[in-house]
């Protein structure tokens, strides 16, 4: 789940970057060609590779609410002012994301909107946690997994009474918290249960 959260971040900023199918890429906007008052019909607007028909594309635009288009628009302006590296990499991860089924891609969704409606602190936790995994070994990782998968085979009774403690934590000081949700997690950690 936690890795996951940082890819669906990646997917879902590019997908709302991207509005149409682009080759790789969003280019400078398009520009007409300066009207001349000679001319009684406007000059054509220049094509480029990779671009959807102006026609189509001016139909969808249309279509979006006023707060797409404002999304769209700053979202295009955080991609024109993004480094190449970044950028290399959403379009890689759109490209991934595109392809994938209809029900991943939701879940994905989900798991982005959820993270995006968390407290910053919360935020900052679940971070850490996508951090602490990106830094454990592949033996580490499937260790945790097997832990996780006994937390979540426990009798319900037992479950109740972890996530009880944990809650009890919140009466705490502040400056009390992280130490006594240490050693509840210790405590369960020498019994081989990992609170998730």
């Amino acid at each position: 789940m936690r890795r996951s959260l940082t890819i669906c971040a990646a997917f879902l900023l590019t997908a709302c970057i991207y509005t149409t199918s682009y080759s790789a890429e969003p280019p400078a906007a398009v520009q007409p060609p300066a009207a001349t008052p000679e001319a009684s019909t406007p000059a054509p607007l220049p094509t480029q590779p990779g671009l959807p028909d102006l026609a189509v594309a001016q139909k969808r635009w249309d279509s979006l609410s006023t707060k797409e288009k404002q999304d769209f628009l700053k979202n295009y302006e955080i991609w024109n002012t993004m480094p190449p590296d970044r950028r290399e990499k959403l379009d890689k991860a759109y490209r991934i994301f595109k392809d994938l089924p209809p029900d991943r891609k939701q879940e994905l969704r989900d798991k982005y909107n959820r993270f995006k409606n968390m407290t910053p602190e919360k935020k900052e936790k679940v971070l850490k946690s996508v951090q602490k995994w990106r830094s454990m070994t592949p033996e580490e990782r499937e260790a945790y997994r097997v832990k996780v998968a006994k937390y979540k085979t426990l009798p319900q009774a037992k479950r109740d009474e972890i996530k009880k403690r944990m809650a009890e934590i919140k009466s705490l000081p502040p400056d009390q918290r992280a130490a006594r949700r240490e050693a509840i997690k210790r405590e369960y950690e020498q019994q081989g249960i990992v609170i998730p």
